[in-house]
């Protein structure tokens, strides 16, 4: 059986029974139960750390009575957030469950992890827990709540900031801590310079229990780890003599006993060949030779850099090619380096971390000091490749590990410096309130390299000081009182902050860490209201902060905005854009109240309408100066294409982007982004219906315009009478017009007119279907209007225009006879064609009479008018062509019957 069906087996029952439970009414009995399912579904094995998290939140809201789940839930978060992460959960634990050795001890180690500030507090709780009295338990808890309540206390004003401890520094005493003396030992020497006279108390506990308990194993390791940790071979086998004497044939022994004969080694060659037979035999662990090297020959000995890696090349190909090795080798360049940097030799230090790096290419601390020295030595050659590799690793790291929390305050202080050092150089001020003057606005914007650093990497900075909070709240930038939509929009909205944050960048891992990122807000966003918010108050006074400082950065935006203003050009339109998109990414429903206080806008005033304003007013001057090049109408063109993408809703934009496509000869898409344009709806609270209004109009006659200029020039504008073309032409042309722009009701309208003016049953009929769909496909009231006034005056003609039909097929083929018959004799003027001639146009004036008495009857009166015309011009060529010719019966001829 698979590991992935084993998974299946234990998870796929207990998913059922939560599903079942939650199906049932919220009794007692059915929320213990759900909260246990919750809680076994958290522990198991497979299950990912994020979902353990909230599983356990999950439990904790149906049963909150549980002391476990908050134990587990401050385990998890120990691991994963942090030891301050977990505080809260273990002291919780700890009120609903006093007597908790496991939970007193938890909690000393997560005081232990947190820092300075807290381990005297985490060694006065493990004395106070292995003391046995319970009234020394209570009150290094009790102190332990003091810290805690210090910490969400406001600082005092005035003061420096640091408060001031109300506890004593703790003295352990003479007893040690007897059943937890190992943990103790190694706080002592994990803080570097231990005290021998605590160490001494410890160690006797520790011999001690060696008697009472049979902790030979326990002490032998302890002295290993003091032998490992810096202290003399000489101290430690004074410390372990009795231990040696009396157990050396324990394994723990035999190990503690080949490690003092190593460390004791005359030489480092000597040194190397006893590490090489010990590490044959498996008396030693390769960890601890590294670390024994370390100690004896490392960087604090005295010695150079090719000494120390001559001494490592003395070991064996087999040990120098482990993992373990490289990390003693990563250890002695990176010391080694830190002294080259410390004696200002810079070349040295950048070579020596350069070969750390190419050991580990993803080792963080090596990156880091790289690019300090870049900044230190001011490597113009160096410097971005060596900051952006440093960033690169910082999102890796955490996105390989599925972790956003990992390195995150390396991150975000990164990326604050990095931002404060790009505004500090035209902004002299480092107080975050302060004003930039005009003139620094000025300078500012003229350095682009200052500038973009500071837009890029404060957005950065954002996005990490927001994930950084435990509040689910605080993460998404949101008031506690904040409804559902509220909540939706705002975790909408910081996905897309880092969609931006991250934009242009090419980092390995970046878009896996910005899924991660947006997971993370779609889990705050669920947590808000299912669970008690227990961060909010403590993070509050640095969520406000945070928010002070983005409602600055909006407003040091909106200087820089006003600025271009001062000049607005489609070259500067740009850069306006990329303003505009950070100022929108800022959450403004918080950022708004805080700008009214300082008075910056009035209590009237929508920032964001403002600012989208600003980016308008700047749009309109895409085109100024106009473009010279394909490439820079290009340029402008993609800026307005941004533009229209971040202010969907602005027709003023997609008019402006429509023009610009025009400009550059993308008809077509320009009459698809009109008409899209069209189709946005009007913003809620948009009063402006009348500025809205016109500029849909214009939207409506480009539309027309386009499909009107899809007809060629020389057809709409013939240069002479003579170029005119023939009407069936111009009716051939409109018709591929309309067929790409159905929706340009000019050319609707023309092409209708023509057809009607051809007087044919069909072109008639199709005239009539032209309007009547362009009444459907209108694009306003008014085109409507004119369309069905049009379809009612074209309607009646479709009745009479088979008689208009069948006239011109009388009429037309006799006036062509004529005209054929006239044109022969003048070209041939003898008494035979004059005949001919003459004879045709007795037969036209026939059939036009005819056709007069066909358009009379149909009441056609101009068709009559028109006839009568043509009739005219008949008998005045009859008379000038007749001189007596008889007709073919023998009588004078006549006027066809008039």
């Amino acid at each position: 059986m698979t590991t992935t069906e084993t998974e299946d087996l234990t998870r796929t029952p207990l998913l059922a029974a939560i599903e079942e439970l939650r199906a049932r009414e919220a009794t007692p009995a059915v929320r213990i139960a759900l909260a246990e399912a919750e809680f076994r579904l958290a522990i198991a094995p497979e299950t990912p750390p994020a979902e353990a998290i909230e599983r356990l939140r999950a439990a904790i809201a149906q049963d909150p009575f549980c002391p476990k789940l908050f134990l587990h839930l401050g385990r998890l978060l120990h691991r994963t957030a942090g030891a301050g992460a977990a505080l809260p959960e273990y002291r919780h634990a700890l009120r609903l469950a006093p007597g908790s050795r496991r939970t007193h001890l938890l909690l000393a180690l997560a005081l232990l992890d947190v820092g300075p500030e807290t381990r005297d507090l985490g060694d006065r709780l493990i004395v106070a827990l292995n003391s046995g009295q319970q009234a020394d338990l209570k009150t290094a808890v009790a102190e332990v709540d003091a810290w805690i309540e210090d910490q969400s206390a406001p600082a005092t004003p005035g003061a420096d900031g640091a408060r001031k401890s109300r506890r004593p520094a703790v003295k352990p005493g003479k007893q040690g801590a007897p059943d937890a003396w190992r943990i103790a030992l190694h706080e002592q020497i994990t803080r570097g310079k231990a005290q021998t006279s605590q160490l001494s108390v410890l160690l006797r506990t520790g011999l001690a229990r060696v008697a009472d308990a049979d902790e030979i194993g326990e002490y032998a390791t302890a002295c290993v780890m003091l032998l490992a940790g810096g202290q003399t071979p000489r101290s430690v086998r004074d410390f372990a003599k009795s231990v040696l004497a009396g157990h050396a044939d324990h394994p723990a022994v035999v190990l503690l006993s080949a490690a003092l004969d190593l460390a004791e080694a005359g030489d480092a060659a000597a040194f190397a060949d006893l590490a090489a037979d010990h590490l044959e035999r498996g008396v030693l662990p390769l960890e601890l030779v590294c670390c024994l090297h370390f100690s004896a020959y490392g960087p604090d000995r005295d010695g150079t850099v090719v000494d120390a890696l001559a001494q490592l090349d003395r070991y064996p190909r087999p040990i120098r090619d482990s993992h373990c090795f490289d990390e003693l080798r990563l250890a002695v360049l990176d010391g080694h380096a830190r002294k080259a940097w410390t004696g200002e030799r810079f070349d040295e230090a950048r070579l020596l971390w350069q070969e750390a790096a190419a050991i580990d290419p993803f080792r963080v601390p090596v990156a880091r000091n790289l690019a300090l020295l870049a900044a230190r030595t001011k490597s113009a050659q160096e410097y971005g490749s060596a900051w952006a590799r440093l960033s690169e690793l910082l999102y890796l790291q955490p996105a390989g590990a599925g972790d956003v929390q990992l390195l995150l305050e390396d991150r975000r202080t990164m990326h604050l410096a990095l931002a404060q050092h790009a505004q500090q150089r035209h902004c002299e001020s480092r107080e975050p309130r302060a004003v930039p003057s005009q003139e620094q606005i000025r300078a500012w914007l003229a350095d682009q390299d200052a500038l973009t650093e500071w837009l890029h990497q404060w957005d950065l900075h954002y996005v990490n000081a927001r994930l950084a909070f435990r509040s689910p709240a605080h993460v998404l930038g949101l008031p506690s009182d904040a409804g559902q939509e509220d909540r939706v929009a705002a975790a909408e909205a910081f996905v897309r902050h880092v969609e931006l944050a991250m934009s242009g960048r090419d980092w390995a891992g970046l878009q896996a860490f910005a899924n991660l990122a947006a997971t993370q807000a779609q889990q705050a966003l669920a947590s808000i209201g299912e669970v008690r918010d227990e961060y909010y108050e403590p993070e509050r006074a640095e969520a406000r902060n945070l928010t002070r400082a983005a409602a600055m950065r909006g407003l040091t935006l909106r200087w820089m905005m006003r600025e271009l203003h001062r000049n607005p050009s489609g070259e500067q339109l740009r850069l306006g854009l990329d303003l505009a998109r950070r100022q929108l990414a800022l959450p403004w429903r918080l950022l708004r109240p805080i700008c009214v206080e300082i008075g910056a806008i009035r209590d009237d005033v929508d920032p964001v309408k403002m600012f989208e304003g600003d980016l308008v007013a700047l749009a309109t001057y895409w085109d100024a100066p106009e473009p010279t090049s394909p490439q820079e109408y290009a340029d402008r063109l993609s800026t307005l294409e941004g533009c229209v993408a971040l202010v969907p809703h602005d027709l003023m934009l997609r008019l402006l982007l429509c023009r610009a496509l025009r400009a550059v000869d993308r008809q077509a898409d320009a009459y698809a982004a009109a008409l899209e344009a069209l189709k946005v709806p009007a913003p809620d609270g948009d009063d402006d219906d009348e500025s809205r209004q016109a500029v849909t109009d214009r939207l409506i006659d480009l539309v027309d315009v386009i499909g009107w200029e899809d007809i060629p020039e020389s057809v709409r504008r013939p240069a002479t009478p003579q170029a005119a073309p023939t009407r069936d032409y111009v009716i051939l042309t409109a018709r591929r017009a309309l067929e790409r722009y159905p929706r340009s009701a000019l050319v609707r309208r023309e092409l209708a007119k023509l057809l009607v003016a051809t007087g044919g049953v069909d072109e008639t009929n199709e005239a009539i279907a032209l309007l009547a769909e362009g009444i459907e496909l209108a694009l306003s009231a008014e085109q409507r209007t004119e369309l069905a006034e049009r379809l009612t005056a074209i309607e009646p003609l479709a009745a009479v225009a088979p008689i208009r039909a069948a006239i011109r097929e009388l009429v037309e083929p006799a006036q062509e006879s004529a005209r054929a018959a006239i044109d022969a004799y003048v070209q041939n003027p003898d008494v035979e064609t004059k005949k001919a001639a003459v004879a045709a146009l007795r037969a036209a004036i026939d059939k036009v009479v005819e056709g007069q008495r066909m358009a009379e009857q149909a009441e056609l009166g101009d068709e009559h008018a028109s006839l009568d015309e043509a009739l005219t011009r008949l008998r005045l060529m009859v008379a000038e062509l007749d001189d007596g010719t008889q007709t073919n019966d023998g009588t004078q001829a006549t006027d066809g019957g008039s």
